[in-house]
């Protein structure tokens, strides 16, 4: 038997396009590129093929260097052999013919005329299958594509050192744009084209020296205002020679604790102070002295402040409905909190569903802390729109931003900017559908929303109740009115907890553990939020909220009465938002700053608004803010252009800045300015850093 090779000179009486379109100009051809197609008989595909080259007196040159090669034979394709006449179209071989057992070799110069018939075609397959002819049992191999034969021809004329440069240099372009792709996973292309080209602009000579000279201003004036209550001091920026007695130092440290002008004791404040007990207070402060030197890095050692831990977390779990194998750990704060439960996320997806690169998505109005989540651990970040009316996440949103990379999904209950609590279970029933942990983030109002039940103002379940929740945190140093620096991380399973942890088992110090950010931490935290919770106990949390939400709803009332004053939303628990439809909110905090008042300012839309606490709930305070809210509006409505200083030109300028890493760069400048020291000495300045005194 014989087999034809990949090279075998054949013709296509009906050409598929393709091929159609180069045999269109050979001369023994019609317009269209095919000849007169033979009859066949009735249900036989048949095909014959030449068995061997041409001779060398035929006229392929008039073809030129031009070697076309058959694409996959199809049914209904006729070939045959070629007369002299016609060899303008055949298809030239690049190599010598072998028969089937490879003794022979054909060559242009032989003259045999023998031809190999086909019957039926059973079909065409792609690249390196097999046409087989079932009356002679021929088989013939299929052609190389043709796209080879299309570039080289295309090619033939370029010089072989541009199409190595011109190579070289689409691969490196190639390198470069993946390389550009992948450098920075947790942003998108956009974020990145946008960082690229705010950097390129930043630049330029002209643009560098203006932002540089507004820079040091900046940075005169935050230093400046940083130090004003601390200018007319002695400076210490270095070791005393010799150490102070204790009353000396209680003496001075007096004195730096009575700098300011905030009287936070009045309940000025949104936030930041959550109870000033002094009852409470003096009991802290006497569990810290017991416990001062204690550090839970060493259970052995401080087996009690070990207890104490366990015990904070087991009354977290039971306050938020958490099941038999709800577990947890406490940390630093709300912003440790959702750092770790970024990381426990990353880590359980990686680890067991297998996602390579873990995406965060959350509600627009989420806490800041995930974006430090999302520097610190390289995991993208989308935020998602909230509904403008209820300033609530919005639920169809969420679920178009879900991609195979997400591992976490976020409610806050209720949210920092509004005080909303979002639809937790709806958020939930999006994790169950497409196996993704949900994180309830209850840092601010967790000790006010878990009593909110039994204060008599009800809500939508939140917490461990709704089948889907994986996790909640709450702060201990806000509504729990522990001192600062505690806070809660709890968890439905301890297979989440796990992959909190951070584990060195080939350190040559031994083995290493922390189920937190830090190694060692202040046992002392410990036992005094210990002790806050024991002081409360279930009633006074209960009655601490019962009086919260009461002047909740009186504060929110009285803002709805002011003319052009507007509430955000539908504030659930101790946050009330409003904003302005007919002037600058901005205005109404500079104002209200001037009274002594200190106010959270929002953005993205723009607004203010106040954290009730506990001091709130003292005689006439929250009077007084309704009386000096509506005397605010009065006076702005009356003379606009008096208060346009502060919050009004900080805000209002840098929301209209598109390129957000100058605003980054502005806020790092106000960080660096709260390490300044600056000391006024009769008419000089004496700049205090790094030990050194300056004269100015």
């Amino acid at each position: 038997m014989e087999t034809m090779s990949r090279n075998t000179l054949a013709v296509v009486s009906n050409p598929p396009a393709g091929l159609r379109r180069g045999l269109s100009s050979s001369p023994n051809f019609n317009g269209a590129g095919q000849r007169p197609k033979s009859s066949l008989p009735a249900g036989h595909n048949a095909i014959k093929v030449s068995s061997k080259p041409p001779s060398s007196s035929n006229n392929l040159g008039l073809l030129g260097p031009i070697c076309w090669r058959l694409p996959p034979v199809t049914p209904g394709d006729y070939v045959e052999k070629q007369s002299e006449q016609e060899r303008g179209c055949l298809l030239l071989a690049d190599r010598p013919l072998r028969n089937s057992d490879s003794s022979q070799t054909w060559s242009s110069e032989e003259n045999d005329s023998s031809d190999v018939e086909g019957a039926e075609n059973e079909g065409s397959s792609s690249s390196g299958k097999e046409l087989k002819g079932g009356k002679s049992g021929e088989q013939i191999e299929e052609t190389e594509p043709v796209l080879r034969d299309t570039a080289e021809e295309r090619l033939k004329d370029v010089s072989p050192l541009k199409v190595i440069v011109i190579t070289a240099g689409a691969t490196y372009s190639l390198a470069l744009l993946q390389n550009f792709i992948n450098k920075e996973p947790e942003y998108t292309l956009t974020q990145r084209a946008k960082k690229v080209i705010f950097h390129l602009i930043r630049r330029i000579p002209k643009v560098k020296r203006m932002v540089e000279v507004e820079r040091k201003k900046v940075q005169i004036k935050l230093e400046d205002d940083m130090n004003k209550f601390t200018a007319s001091m002695d400076v210490y920026n270095q070791l005393p020679m010799q150490g102070r007695s204790s009353s000396e130092i209680l003496k001075e440290a007096e004195i730096y604790l009575d700098l300011g002008d905030c009287d936070w004791e009045a309940g000025s404040l949104s936030g930041c102070v959550y109870n000033a007990d002094k009852e409470v207070t003096k009991l802290v402060t006497q569990i810290y002295g017991m416990s001062a030197w204690s550090n839970p890095l060493h259970p052995d050692v401080f087996p009690g402040i070990r207890k104490m831990e366990a015990e904070i977390v087991q009354m977290g779990i039971r306050m938020f409905h958490g099941g038999p194998n709800a577990c947890g750990t406490m940390t630093s704060g709300g912003s440790e909190s959702l750092l770790l439960v970024c990381k426990a996320y990353r880590d359980y997806a990686r680890e067991v569903k297998g996602i390579l690169h873990p995406e965060i998505l959350i509600p627009a109005s989420g806490h800041a802390a995930f974006d430090k989540a999302a520097q610190l651990y390289r995991m993208r970040l989308t935020r998602v729109p909230l509904d403008p009316v209820t300033m609530k996440v919005d639920i169809k949103a969420y679920k178009r931003a879900i991609t195979k990379n997400t591992c976490l999904l976020l409610g806050s209950a209720p949210g920092f900017p509004h005080g909303v609590i979002d639809d937790i279970m709806q958020i939930a029933a999006l994790g169950l559908k497409y196996d993704i942990p949900v994180h309830v983030d209850a840092c601010l109002g967790g000790f006010i929303v878990a009593f909110m039940d039994k204060a008599g103002a009800p809500l939508a379940p939140f917490d461990f109740r709704v089948k889907g929740v994986t996790s909640i945190s709450a702060d201990t140093h806000k509504y729990g009115y522990a001192p600062k620096g505690s806070s809660l991380i709890l968890y439905s399973d301890p297979k989440y907890r796990q992959h909190q942890f951070s584990i060195a088992t080939e350190w040559p110090g031994g083995l290493y553990a922390s189920p937190t950010l830090a190694g060692s931490r202040p046992g002392g935290l410990i036992a005094a939020c210990w002790a806050s919770m024991m002081f409360y106990g279930e009633s006074g949390y209960v009655e601490a909220t019962k009086k919260i939400v009461a002047i909740h709803r009186y504060i929110e009332k009285g803002l709805r009465e002011i003319d052009g004053i507007r509430i955000m939303g539908k504030p659930d628990a101790c946050i009330v938002a409003f904003d302005s439809p007919i002037f600058n909110i901005y205005m109404v905090s500079d104002f209200m700053s001037k009274k002594g008042w200190h106010l959270s300012p929002l953005q993205f839309p723009p607004g203010i608004h106040l954290t009730i606490t506990y001091l709130h709930t003292r005689e006439g305070v929250a009077k007084q803010f309704l009386d000096d809210i509506r005397e605010a509006v009065a006076e702005i409505k009356k003379n606009p252009g008096a208060y346009t200083e502060g919050s009004t030109v900080v805000y209002g300028t840098t929301a209209s800045i598109p390129d957000r890493s100058l605003v980054s760069e502005i806020t790092g400048i106000f960080l660096d300015s709260l390490y300044s020291l600056k000391q006024t000495d009769g008419q000089n300045l004496k700049e205090v850093s790094n030990g050194n005194h300056n004269k100015a």
